[in-house]
């Protein structure tokens, strides 16, 4: 049983996740406008064809992450990794695409996946971050509340895949 107290905590630490991490609608003005050094994209396994930001990106990108699918270079399936560049048709130059598994658990996921992002964040350099994910944005956004505080500083823009 949750008190109106325990709820209102709950919102509040949702509401500043990110430390001031934007939530926007996903859309190509919105990708173009991003000013990150990194975009890190959260498929799933079994969405195609993509959709929110993901397929957004993938239509900037010329289809190019779809072909990765097709030829399975890319799966979405957990533990899946990609790094690629957007050859200029985007103003960030780094795209971490990470698979999350199957649609229906990627809510779920999301506190042991962002353990995973927060990891290859450090790692890759990255300083600005704009995320998305097969979900929606507010999910994702509650998700970063109790991410590693690395991840947290570094998150700047979350894409809204709801309608």
């Amino acid at each position: 049983m949750t008190s109106s107290a325990g709820s209102s905590k709950q919102a509040a630490k949702a509401a500043s996740a990110g430390k001031g991490a934007r939530l926007v609608p996903a859309s190509l003005a919105a990708l173009d406008a991003l000013d990150v050094d990194t975009l890190l994209l959260i498929i799933t396994e079994d969405e195609r064809p993509l959709q929110g930001a993901a397929g957004l990106l993938d239509w900037r990108m010329c289809g190019w992450i779809t072909q990765q699918l097709l030829t399975q270079n890319l799966t979405g399936k957990r533990g899946d990794r990609y790094l690629t560049w957007t050859a200029g048709r985007l103003p960030v130059p780094r795209v971490i695409i990470l698979g999350a598994g199957p649609s229906n658990a990627v809510v779920d996921a999301l506190p042991r996946l962002l353990g995973d992002v927060a990891t290859i964040v450090d790692k890759a350099g990255c300083q600005s971050v704009a995320m998305a994910a097969s979900c929606s944005g507010a999910a994702l956004q509650k998700a970063l509340a109790d991410a590693p505080a690395l991840l947290q500083d570094r998150v700047k823009t979350v894409l809204d895949a709801a309608d």
